[in-house]
């Protein structure tokens, strides 16, 4: 798998997650769920924010990569 198609992937697991997580949210709004949003809801939405703007930099790092070892001139 590319790293473009394991970011939509972990893109549309994150928005699936959001909408069911808000769905859960019209329906259980107390002081458990807030508890579960802080631990854990919260820290796995950042850390896949965190993993697509990474996985963002390596698709255009790697394009960048084949691109230059594609071009002749490029080697200094």
């Amino acid at each position: 798998m590319s790293v473009e198609g394991g970011r939509q992937r972990l893109y549309g697991a994150l928005k699936e997650f959001r909408t069911k997580w808000a769905e859960s949210q019209s329906q259980w709004n107390d002081q458990a769920s807030q508890m579960l949003q802080k631990k854990y809801v919260q820290p796995l939405e950042d850390g896949g924010k965190s993993a697509l703007q990474a996985m963002e930099v390596m698709r255009d790092l790697i394009a960048r990569i084949r691109s230059e070892c594609n071009d002749p001139n490029s080697i200094q």
